[in-house]
């Protein structure tokens, strides 16, 4: 692990390779020259050794997915020297809650895809081939099994198993391109073959996200039953549509911010092996103080993105995809608090 400290003139957060421990070194932000500390006791990774009295958080505190620093909770880049050891891949680490900035993410995020854009376009086109291969393949089954069955209600249910069969299918995919990305930015040696390896993650992946899609559901409706109720009650008069409307903006908004804060539980059931609940609770605990900053960041991304691909015909998807696949676990391993591949910290 890396040796953090900051700087004793500007208070930046400095991060090198353990052997330069005692050594003079100059802040690359102010110029001082301070003298590398002494390497911290390692971290316990997430979901490992806990504490002697059976708490999960260990006999040093923290959260359940590592250690907390509140006294610096804002994550610093990292300076390495290209061509050395340290500038190579690196593991996974334990995962400290970090607040985010923007600039920084989109440093890295360009950094990532300047290196990687090639792979990254190959994995999400391999991926839509087969995912769209498979889909058609499954209607044209279900289509033959309904005119075999010739019953209607027969026929429909073959048509739901199918679909469900596709999105099963490509959640897989999902799960196996995320392990691909993940090792990316750790700079660590990955293949196509790599999308195909999702299957330990695949249940856990399924269930959180119904579990997500169901909480999203009743936020919604808690917006906007209030409405459809007093419509009921009254005729649809003005008060009710207006009732309607009020409440269904309101459920909006929570919808972002519900969005936002249990975003990050498909990354945690990948990258920590983490459960259904946990990996929500884990989320929720890495966006604390970064919802508003992961909004504008998918705000600014997404129209940028936008524009690109107007002004270019189309062509610009070929980089707004590869782009965003990176960004977003780029704004995971920076909010955990984990290192990237040392050349996409700096």
């Amino acid at each position: 692990m890396p040796i953090e400290f900051r700087c004793t003139q500007c208070d930046k957060l400095l991060r090198t390779p353990d052997e330069t421990a005692g050594r003079q070194a100059k802040c690359p932000v102010c110029g001082t020259v301070v003298t590398v500390p002494e390497p911290a006791p390692p971290a316990s990774p997430f979901g490992s050794q806990p504490g002697g009295s059976g708490s999960p958080l260990g006999s040093g505190g923290g959260t359940p997915f590592g250690p907390s620093d509140p006294a610096n909770p804002y994550q610093a880049p990292a300076y390495y020297a290209e061509g050395t050891e340290a500038f190579g891949p690196v593991a996974a680490g334990a995962v400290t809650p970090t607040l985010i900035d923007i600039g920084e993410i989109f440093s890295r995020t360009w950094a990532a895809f300047k290196d990687n854009w090639g792979m990254t376009l190959l994995v999400l086109f391999v991926g839509g081939v087969i995912n769209f291969g498979v889909s058609w393949g499954v209607s044209l089954v279900v289509a033959i099994i309904g005119a075999v069955l010739g019953n209607p209600i027969l026929a429909m249910g073959a048509h739901v198993l199918g679909n469900v069969a596709s999105q099963v299918f490509a959640w897989w995919i999902a799960v196996g391109q995320a392990m691909v990305f993940l090792k990316l930015l750790r700079g660590q040696p990955t293949s196509l073959g790599e999308m195909f390896n999702g299957g330990p993650y695949l249940l856990r992946t399924i269930g959180a996200w119904i579990l997500f899609f169901l909480g999203a559901i009743a936020i919604l409706a808690v917006g906007v039953l209030p409405g459809v109720f007093v419509g009921l009650a009254t005729g649809w008069n003005e008060l009710s549509v207006f009732t309607m409307i009020g409440g269904g903006l309101v459920a909006g908004v929570f919808l972002v911010i519900y969005g936002l804060t249990f975003s990050q539980f498909f990354y945690f059931i990948i990258d920590r092996n983490a459960g259904i609940m946990e990996s929500f609770e884990g989320s929720r605990q890495v966006t604390a103080g970064n919802r508003l900053t992961m909004f504008a960041i998918q705000l600014i991304a997404g129209l940028a993105g936008f524009v690109l691909i107007i002004i270019t015909c189309l062509l610009g998807a070929l980089a707004v995809g590869p782009y965003m696949a990176l960004l977003v676990p780029v704004m995971y391993l920076s909010m955990t608090g984990q290192p990237m591949a040392r050349r996409y910290m700096a």
